[in-house]
């Protein structure tokens, strides 16, 4: 979306952008807008200015993960989703039929971890300015003088969010016990995390840059 025009020696120009995200997991998205305008003005004939700023904010979110990205583990080797998906058993449904999250066992309920879990939310916001002036020196054939300044600023906010899921023990048949069925014998809560728990984080970033010229 964008709008430009001008008033008597002000030119200006505004635009603005959206953008959604939407993984096909539960959980998994991500939003981002753009704001930016630009504005010019002429004071005199030969004294001019011009004011630059943009905002951006995205917002990322998606299923928790514990201990530093590791995951749903605290072994390594085991704790990455993908990883895990290479032991979970083909007989080993997710849920019951009415939706009650199965336990299989030492593996987790995967299902239950992306969807029930917890979430990670980060949310980033920029701001850059710019602004600059410019002199025509009217005695000197060709010269002038101009300047600019540009702060920016980056603010990060992280929202932490752990739970543990309710899983439901349910009869196996079977001479093995390999067939789960949707009869439920009792419920736990899953092992992680460890401790449920709500985590916020924020950082903010500067940078200023100066510039003049003569030409």
């Amino acid at each position: 979306l964008t709008a430009s025009g001008g008033i008597g020696n002000v030119k200006y120009l505004i635009s603005g952008s959206y953008l959604t995200s939407t993984a096909a997991v539960k959980n998994v998205d991500f939003k981002r807008y753009n704001i930016r305008s630009n504005v010019n003005m002429n004071f005199t004939k030969d004294f001019s200015g011009f004011i630059n700023m943009e905002y951006n904010q995205g917002r990322n979110e998606r299923f928790s993960y514990w201990n530093d990205g590791v995951g749903f583990s605290i072994d390594p080797d085991l704790g990455s989703i993908c990883g895990r998906t290479l032991y979970y058993l083909p007989n080993a449904k997710p849920m019951t039929a009415d939706g009650k999250l199965i336990n299989p066992g030492w593996i987790g309920n995967l299902v239950g971890f992306i969807e029930q879990g917890g979430t990670e939310t980060q949310i980033r916001r920029n701001y850059n300015m710019l602004f600059g002036l410019t002199y025509k020196v009217p005695f000197v054939s060709g010269l002038s003088i101009s300047g600019k300044i540009s702060p920016s600023y980056i603010n990060s906010t992280v929202h932490q969010l752990d739970k543990k899921v309710t899983i439901y023990d349910v009869a196996k048949l079977g001479s093995n016990g390999a067939i789960y069925t949707d009869s439920v014998i009792g419920t736990e809560k899953s092992a992680y995390p460890t401790k449920e728990k709500y985590a916020q984080s924020q950082e903010l970033t500067s940078n200023y840059q100066l510039d003049f010229s003569a030409s």
